[in-house]
């Protein structure tokens, strides 16, 4: 029988962190990686749109390699792009940050932009919320099958349950850990 641990990661690295890519900042002085909004954002015209601090936000905004951000909170947070996700007058804050391009030496292609910061902002989200895991897999002498060490974002579980199949097709599996319970969640032993 195969030992698998499943477990939330201690100290996973901010996605803001990453080499090169997009950065977050938040609007609210009690955030993580936040900044004051005058710095990005003077304000909105009658209209209801942005009016940026500066020229390079402005063409940031106008070609893709800058976004105004919503966060919601209830329970737990989450980012999106300015009017994408969850909406409520009680609990969504609109221009509650923006999402930064800060890699001058290579950008996602000019119509994969908002994919991209789509899927940086779940990380972000993830990471916020605590939703980062790993695993490791023993074999029935205790040896190291698989020792993690690899951060698994929450929206992206699929993928990780998907590589432990490759280690336990064909086995049974008993599963421990701080966070086992997503084993309730995603099949442990069938093939990948």
């Amino acid at each position: 029988m195969l030992k698998l641990n499943l477990y939330h990661r201690d100290d996973p690295e901010c996605p803001n962190d990453w080499e090169g890519g997009w950065k977050l900042v938040s609007f609210n002085p009690g955030h993580l990686n936040s900044d004051d909004y005058s710095n990005y954002i003077l304000g909105n015209n009658e209209f209801g749109e942005v009016r940026p601090a500066n020229i390079g936000i402005q063409r940031k905004l106008q070609v893709g390699t800058a976004f105004i951000l919503s966060y919601h909170e209830h329970g737990s947070c989450i980012w999106s792009l300015e009017g994408s996700g969850p909406q409520c007058a009680w609990d969504t804050a609109q221009f509650a940050g923006i999402l930064i391009w800060t890699d001058d030496s290579w950008r996602p292609e000019m119509g994969k932009r908002e994919e991209d910061a789509r899927n940086f902002l779940k990380c972000y989200t993830d990471w916020a919320n605590g939703s980062v895991y790993d695993y490791s897999i023993e074999d029935e002498d205790g040896e190291e099958l698989s020792e993690g060490g690899s951060e698994w974002y929450g929206h992206d579980l699929e993928l990780m349950f998907k590589e432990i199949r490759s280690y336990t097709k064909g086995h049974e599996v008993e599963v421990s850990g701080g966070a086992k319970d997503l084993a309730d969640y995603h099949d442990v032993s069938e093939a990948a």
